[in-house]
């Protein structure tokens, strides 16, 4: 369950996307938020839906281009690195930022 939360599998296939869009209008009644409102067709039970789709991040880089806001998405997507150095418990890392292209 955990791996299917933030990375993917299986245990996605048979959920039911307008089920969960329907929990997130009673859960979320009178936020704002990002674009899952209509999202009834994609919905995943995913870290990728949550940051993209329900967190309003997403809108307001389309709505605006704020820079704050492609910040806050590259912060907390699931994204592949690549290790290059470990030092005692901390590691640095190299990967791909998010870029915004309108």
């Amino acid at each position: 369950v955990v791996e299917a939360y933030w990375t993917g599998n299986g245990l996605l296939d048979p959920a039911d996307s307008a089920a969960l869009v329907e929990r997130l209008l009673d859960r979320f009644r009178g936020q704002l938020g990002g674009t899952w409102r209509e999202a009834s067709e994609r919905a995943l039970a995913h870290h990728s839906f949550q940051v993209f789709e329900v967190y309003p991040w997403a809108a307001l880089l389309r709505g605006s281009g704020h820079p704050a806001a492609l910040d806050v998405l590259d912060r907390c997507r699931i994204r592949t690195a690549r290790v290059v150095r470990v030092d005692g418990g901390s590691a640095t890392v190299r990967s791909r930022p998010l870029v915004w292209d309108g």
